[in-house]
Order: C-alpha cells, then structure tokens, then sequence
C-alpha cells in the first residue's frame, strides 16, 4: 500500500469518512499496478527473430534478479535442431546507465555478443514510488471532483462549469506515469 486515507487528506479536502477514501486508494492503486506492475519484481520476457547485443526493458533496471537465455539451433545440413536454455552470470551482461539498456557480453561465464532467441529477465526496477504516490494523489483528487459531478449551472446559465471528460483527465495522469518507462509496440 503506497498511502494511506490520512496521507490523502493531507493533499485533498474531503468530507468522506476514512474507509471510504480508502477504498477509493485501494482501487486505483490497484489500477497502476495492473497497468505497470508489482514494483517489488519485475519479469519481462523479450522474444527476438534477430537477436542483437541490447534489450530494452520497458521498465528502468535498478538490479537483475536473474536472466534465463534460450538460443535456438537449427541445423538443416542433419536435419536435428535444438535448444540450450542457460542462467547466465553477472559478468554476462551489463545494464547500461539509467537501467533503460542491458547489454550481452563476450567476456563473462557464458561469452555471446548477442542475446538468445528467448531471454526472460527478472529485475527490481528503479524507484518509482514517488511517481505513483503523486498519481495516486491526482486520481484520488479527480476522482472526488467527478463523484457524481460532471458539470453544473449557477443563475439560470450565466454562470457554468463543465468538468470535461473523466476518463480523457485519468488516461493523461497514466500517461505522465508511464511516460518515465520505456514502451514498446
């Protein structure tokens, strides 16, 4: 749990009582974390037809737990084909600055210059926390706005406030959380 219905109350003026605030927590937080992860472990699986020297994880690597590595062989001229599946070593690979590159070595335990076919790596991303807790804050505070709300008139009409799109105002608050993780189509 990142916050707390207290940690909330002290960015967003609220009449809800603390249970209900929440479960409103609890809700989004839940959100980010089917959108982005646990933050704790991270798996990420890259399938490559051309392997080359650099993954690209979507994620920033603060460490890597582990990385499994698959490579395919196939040999035409006897017809056989098969697979080797090795736990490489730290001195096989590197993460570049800023966690956003891992680089196959060909030094190290296991010497290759490129990545297997397969090649799942578990890691522990880099610090996120701030980032969620802050989008937390801003889904907590568009989500009391638009409870029940979304526009209202004063005065016969001279005076009108519309909302906007609910859900147009959640998906830029995911976006600019995303936005510090690499993505890849």
């Amino acid at each position: 749990m990142l916050l707390t219905a207290n940690q909330v109350k002290e960015n967003v003026s609220t009449t809800l009582n603390d249970a209900a605030l929440q479960r409103i927590i609890d809700g989004e937080e839940q959100e980010i974390i089917s959108r982005f992860g646990e933050h704790a472990s991270h798996v990420e699986t890259f399938e490559q037809e051309i392997p080359g020297s650099l993954l690209f994880p979507k994620r920033p690597i603060l460490t890597v737990t582990s990385i499994v590595e698959t490579i395919t062989y196939l040999n035409n001229f006897i017809g056989g084909s098969g697979e080797t599946t090795t736990t490489l070593d730290a001195t096989d690979f590197s993460v570049e600055p800023g966690g956003k590159e891992l680089r196959r070595l060909a030094t190290g335990t296991n010497p290759r210059s490129e990545w297997g076919q397969r090649v799942v790596v578990t890691s522990v991303p880099v610090s996120e926390s701030a980032k969620r807790i802050l989008a937390l804050i801003n889904l907590c505070k568009l989500n009391l706005a638009f409870n029940g709300l979304t526009s209202e008139s004063v005065g016969g009409g001279e005076y009108r406030m519309d909302m906007g799109d609910y859900n147009q105002k959640r998906e830029q608050i995911y976006s600019n959380l995303a936005s510090a993780q690499r993505s890849y189509a």
